[in-house]
């Protein structure tokens, strides 16, 4: 496959890796295999994930979790070269990982009929893979954020593995026209989230209408463009409220949130309790 792979980040028990493929036109791999234990979110295009008995539409939304040996194909179908994040563990951590969960999740780490998952992500770990990347590509990483991150990413897939969603699937036009404005439309959400930002600052920056920009984010995405940036402002105020000692205020702000008391009722209403009990029961 003819593609730029680079090893971005190195720790003990991982190492993460930006892959880009370089084909522009429809294309079938030849057989290729994981070595590895790891997870790949999709950032950016559209192709088909073949493996075993399953072919998986793999775009912006979506992540791909792999055992060491499996075997796939890949399918090239949208004009947009494809862009994934792959978190790829070590066979130490792996064989540590199936110690402590083969029990738990006996239907994959021990079935050799199910090499790879398709797990459909949400705001949460698509925020937590967005930080990832951000600590990462930056010039001076916090080498142990950078760990915990990688370690909430591995719990929330791990806690999907038994329940995962594979969506209902889009029609090959709507990818096709639309993929790359929901793409362009999270990065910017996640670039500024912090900032008063509109839906119709949004829909301006993808160059599409509001009416226009919100069915299609609802439809690909799943939620609405509004909820999708309230997530993303209650999942960053989460990781300061948990990572940090500022005071919830600073918090709200900080988050994207222009009122306090607005703020404090969104996170009871997402996370079932205030923020100051996060913070309390992080200091107890």
């Amino acid at each position: 496959m003819d593609a730029d792979i680079y090893t971005i980040y190195r720790a003990g028990f991982y190492r993460i890796i930006d892959f880009r493929c370089k084909c522009k036109q429809d294309c079938l791999s030849g057989a290729e295999y994981s070595t590895s234990f790891n997870i790949s979110f999709v950032r950016k295009g559209n192709f088909t994930y073949q493996v075993f008995k399953n072919d998986f539409d793999a775009y912006t939304g979506f992540a791909i979790v792999d055992k060491p040996g499996s075997e796939h194909k890949v399918a090239h179908c949208h004009p947009i070269p494809d862009e994934c994040t792959i978190i790829d563990f070590t066979d130490e951590f792996y064989q540590s990982l199936q110690g402590n969960y083969r029990v738990r999740y006996k239907s994959f780490f021990s079935n050799n009929d199910v090499p790879s998952l398709f797990i459909e992500t949400d705001n949460n770990v698509e925020y937590l893979h967005f930080l990832l990347l951000k600590q990462v590509n930056s010039k001076n990483p916090d080498n142990v954020y950078v760990d915990y991150l990688v370690m909430e990413i591995l719990y929330w897939f791990l806690d999907r593995i038994d329940n995962r969603s594979f969506g209902a699937g889009l029609p090959f036009k709507i990818k096709q026209r639309h993929l790359q404005t929901i793409e362009n439309a999270k990065e910017y959400i996640f670039n500024n989230f912090v900032e008063d930002i509109t839906l119709t600052d949004i829909a301006g920056h993808c160059n599409i209408s509001l009416f226009h920009f919100s069915r299609i984010f609802r439809e690909i995405a799943q939620c609405s463009p509004y909820q999708f940036l309230r997530n993303v402002r209650l999942c960053n105020s989460k990781q300061l409220v948990e990572n940090t000692s500022l005071p919830i205020k600073d918090v709200s702000f900080l988050s994207g949130f222009q009122n306090v008391e607005n703020f404090n009722l969104a996170f009871k209403e997402k996370y079932h309790h205030t923020p100051s009990f996060f913070k309390k029961s992080k200091n107890s």
